[in-house]
């Protein structure tokens, strides 16, 4: 009898469930992805256990994948992440936009999405996508260089370096000439707080412990020359930590990976991107005025 009534019970609470589920079906999805964006935002802080407190000097932006969902119709970056930066109401440092400028990839969208940058971030830098320039060479590579002809590849802020890279000209793999600059860096440094290095491709997807989905299959990147970057990068030891950040994520696809972090010894992964419309983030790194790194904070919006 107790039996009986225990199932009538759950079959009562199941239906009342989905009742509610379904006259409330925006309020519950909205619970959803606030709990599911907290923990996100958990995991991610926990995974870098950064324990600096002191006073923020420079900030800078990392932003993936920002012309946002690819049914939008703009002709510039996602108008939510625009309407976020005007909300924010100042004028920002620098940015460095981890690839996917502009949906529309012609010169017109480049050049709004250049232009609307340039309101709130004093320095724009940009590691392409395959929306920006295409892959390997195309007529989009050529309007992408002639828009951004001041587009550089590297940035430092007192000794932390950023590797801004291309990883649509040899698809999911790094240019050459970027492995020697970075060598070469290395090279003629004593001493160096961290290393940046930023893709729009995940270059490293095959290489972590964690499933990552990101927009291009894991077949994509086989064959590519990330092992060569990292045997580099272990020869050295004149370094705090490096950090690998991509931003091709957090797009249509619903099991797409939206927020990521994982730590291998002194090397960390990060993945940050938008265009979800639940679940767009994007990263800002914090440094004291003695270039020690305090934090990254992921930031939803």
């Amino acid at each position: 009898m107790v039996k009986k009534n225990l199932k009538i019970f759950l079959l009562i609470f199941f239906l009342l469930t989905l009742i509610f589920t379904s006259l409330n079906k925006e309020k519950t999805n909205s619970i959803i992805y606030s709990f599911e964006k907290k923990y996100l935002k958990q995991s991610f802080v926990n995974c870098l256990k950064f324990e600096n407190k002191d006073k923020v000097y420079e900030s800078i932006f990392v932003a993936g994948h920002i012309y946002g969902h690819p049914s939008d119709s703009n002709n510039s970056i996602y108008r939510k992440y625009a309407n976020h930066l005007a909300k924010l109401n100042k004028i920002n440092s620098q940015i460095i936009v981890a690839g996917d400028l502009a949906n529309k990839t012609n010169k017109e969208s480049l050049i709004n999405a250049k232009k609307e940058l340039e309101i709130y971030f004093e320095k724009i830098f940009i590691a392409p996508g395959n929306h920006d320039t295409g892959y390997g060479l195309s007529k989009k590579r050529s309007d992408f260089q002639e828009v951004f002809s001041d587009n550089q590849n590297f940035l430092t802020f007192k000794d932390n370096i950023f590797f801004i890279l291309d990883s649509t000209y040899n698809p999911g793999n790094f240019k050459k000439s970027d492995l020697l600059l970075i060598e070469k860096e290395l090279k003629k440094r004593n001493k160096i707080n961290n290393i940046f290095i930023i893709t729009h491709n995940v270059v490293w997807q095959n290489h972590v412990k964690k499933k990552i989905t990101s927009s291009e299959p894991n077949n994509f990147f086989y064959d590519n020359n990330f092992l060569k970057l990292k045997n580099l990068l272990e020869t050295y030891k004149n370094y705090s930590k490096v950090f690998f950040i991509a931003g091709d994520i957090s797009v249509v696809i619903k099991n797409n990976t939206k927020l990521f972090c994982e730590r291998d010894k002194n090397f960390y992964y990060l993945l940050t991107g938008m265009g979800n419309r639940y679940f767009d983030n994007y990263l800002i790194i914090n440094f004291s005025k003695k270039g020690e790194l305090i934090s990254i904070q992921p930031i939803f919006f």
